[in-house]
């Protein structure tokens, strides 16, 4: 007993960290698992151990603060804006990201993002090959204007499914980069091309067929050597500079060319599958503000599953796809100016230190997030940990654990 008792107090917060961190990860991914969403005995259960891992990333936090980790203005900042969206627009996620980056800052980033490659790769296998097995419910929609049915594949919707797959291969692009052989590009495109004749999922099966094809061409000299002439790296840097931007205004003119029945406007609805539309529909019925509103969004996950009592006559859908405007909605202005920024200065950094894998990481991200609500959401997006180091950006001396400890014994 004394032995086992030895091995637990030589643990190392950093290792439990990294231990919670997987138990998190493990969370967030059977919450979107359609037979444990709408379980509400599964759903206390996962609570109450997301709220473990919370306690645990709190205790890191204090243990890194006692060995000499500044408190920066930073953090305190974003900890006051995410109380004031807690407390005006009801919605503690912010909160609770905000926690898990500041735990997660000084860990390995490479390790990070391995955990949660090995964790979302082994769970979107098990469950969408027990959903095609019949083991599991491989839930049907016909919500999208198409002569093919859209299957969710053991998860609570066709495009969660297909989210998994992508963040998979995004993981998958930036851990190996060029190091991988021309089969496993092969079977993971093939893995794509069936993702899209189940899921319809056209803006993921683009952009995975693009990662592939950069992560095919990057193996040859000839491409890198392109890659890096001058006007190549001169449109990079004004990417970087300006992508976040860019694609919020691009959301929000399309809405006001949609507002005026615009042709353009109208076939980029088409396409996007009323994006657009429910977009504008949204700004419409709800005002903005600093810090968000508290609202109820109707999507078509778990539609007809979770609530057997909702039909298409009394169900009204609503949900904001594009992360571009939910975050005006939900988190509010500030909030929204500062992941704009947030993802535009890392994307300066990173392209000021070459690590071109993970610009093109965050591009991909980035557009990605022009369709789903996942810019800044930890739990399917895990690249928001790419924001980590903003955190670090003015630190606070005199509230050192040292200096405080000596004020209170003078």
């Amino acid at each position: 007993m004394k032995k086992y008792i030895d091995k637990i107090k030589n643990i190392k917060i950093e290792d439990l960290t990294y231990f919670f961190w997987g138990i998190y990860l493990i969370i967030c991914f059977l919450n979107m698992v359609g037979i444990i969403f709408i379980n509400d005995k599964c759903q206390l259960i996962l609570k109450a151990a997301r709220y473990l891992c919370y306690l645990v990333f709190i205790s890191k936090i204090i243990y890194d603060w006692k060995n000499g980790e500044k408190i920066t203005i930073s953090i305190i900042s974003m900890a006051i804006l995410s109380l004031a969206i807690a407390f005006f627009g009801k919605n503690n996620s912010i909160m609770f990201t905000i926690l898990i980056l500041t735990a997660l800052r000084k860990l390995d980033f490479d390790k990070l993002i391995k955990i949660a490659f090995k964790i979302f790769a082994t769970g979107f296998l098990i469950v969408v090959s027990l959903s095609l097995l019949k083991i599991i419910p491989n839930w049907i929609f016909n919500s999208r204007e198409a002569t093919s049915s859209r299957y969710a594949l053991g998860f609570i919707y066709a495009t969660d499914a297909f989210g998994m797959y992508l963040i998979i291969i995004l993981m998958n692009f930036y851990i190996k980069k060029n190091n991988i052989s021309i089969i496993e590009l092969l079977l993971l495109q093939f893995i794509n091309v069936l993702m899209y004749g189940y899921t319809n999922g056209r803006v993921s099966f683009i952009l995975i067929s693009a990662l592939l094809l950069i992560q095919y061409l990057s193996r040859y000299s000839f491409f890198v050597n392109i890659f890096y002439k001058d006007i190549i790296q001169k449109g990079l840097k004004l990417l970087c500079h300006t992508l976040p931007i860019i694609l919020f205004l691009l959301l929000h003119i399309l809405i006001i060319l949609y507002a005026s029945n615009n042709f353009i406007a109208n076939k980029v609805n088409d396409i996007l599958s009323n994006r657009i539309k429910y977009t504008y529909q949204a700004y419409r019925d709800y005002d903005i503000s600093l810090f968000g509103k508290d609202i109820e969004w109707n999507g078509w996950g778990a539609y007809g599953y979770k609530d057997t009592q909702v039909t298409e006559e009394n169900f009204k859908y609503s949900f904001v796809d594009s992360s571009y405007a939910s975050i005006v909605f939900d988190y509010g202005l500030i909030l929204t100016c500062i992941v704009l920024l947030g993802y535009r200065r890392i994307l300066i950094n990173k392209l000021e230190e070459k690590n071109y894998w993970l610009v093109f990481t965050i591009i991909g991200v980035l557009i990605w997030s022009f369709i789903e609500q996942y810019i800044i959401n930890l739990g399917k997006n895990i690249f928001v940990l790419t924001l980590i180091p903003l955190l670090d950006m003015g630190k606070i001396n005199f509230l050192d654990y040292d200096n405080l400890k000596k004020c209170k014994k003078e």
